[in-house]
């Protein structure tokens, strides 16, 4: 068989395969969601104690206690977050800050799988304990879009182009990526609180993540 000046494989010299073009694609693809992942944790990160925190307008512990009091350990299934643990204002701070560390690690290359998934896990563990300022289409679609990357990350410790299993890109190229604008299902019906903001008035403070108004009055 004649040398191909190219170097490249026979098979694909012959044209009986297409030549791999996703290797440097998906390792730019990867390092930018760790890089949005670093833009979403640091925003939300100094708005937090503000928005869930336990003096803030919808404080993630007034949350899983409301679900505790009324549900068995189903409540781990309907709110699966790490804030079960600890869900104090210095806890919610650091969910942030780790979450942006993790996302700059894998925007530098370092060890894209681990990382990926405590990006995953931080931002629905923050997602869940959010309520209304985490349940917009964006959050969803970085959710979804963060965990099926994790099929498309390298195990190794650096991130280097390798050319993804065929069953990852497939898995990335069928699935719907975006929910319906306005769809809440991620919501249980059995845990939905009704409204606590009275009408607003001159002293209510409004939330600049959603517009939402605080039940506390000044």
């Amino acid at each position: 068989m004649a040398h191909d000046p190219q170097g490249r494989p026979p098979a694909q010299a012959a044209g009986l395969t297409a030549p791999r073009t996703h290797a440097r694609v998906v390792s730019l693809f990867l390092r930018s969601l760790g890089a949005i992942h670093v833009i979403a944790f640091l925003s939300l990160g100094v708005q937090i104690e503000g928005l869930i925190g336990s003096r803030g307008i919808l404080p993630a512990t007034e949350l899983l206690g409301f679900v505790a009091a009324r549900t068995d350990a189903t409540r781990y299934w309907l709110l699966p977050t790490v804030f079960w643990l600890d869900a104090s204002d210095a806890a919610l701070r650091g969910a942030c800050w780790a979450g942006a560390a993790a996302g700059a690690l894998l925007a530098l290359g370092f060890a894209p799988l681990p990382n990926l998934l405590a990006s995953w896990v931080l931002y629905l563990s923050l997602t869940t304990v959010g309520q209304v300022f985490l349940g917009y289409q964006w959050d969803g679609l970085l959710l979804e879009t963060t965990l099926l990357a994790v099929f498309l990350a390298p195990r190794g410790l650096w991130l280097r182009p390798r050319e993804p299993a065929a069953p990852a890109l497939w898995l990335l190229r069928s699935s719907r990526s975006a929910m319906p604008p306005g769809d809440r299902s991620r919501r249980s019906p059995s845990t939905t609180r009704p409204s606590r903001s009275p009408p607003r008035s001159p002293g209510t403070r409004t939330s600049s993540r959603s517009g939402c108004t605080s039940s506390r009055v000044r």
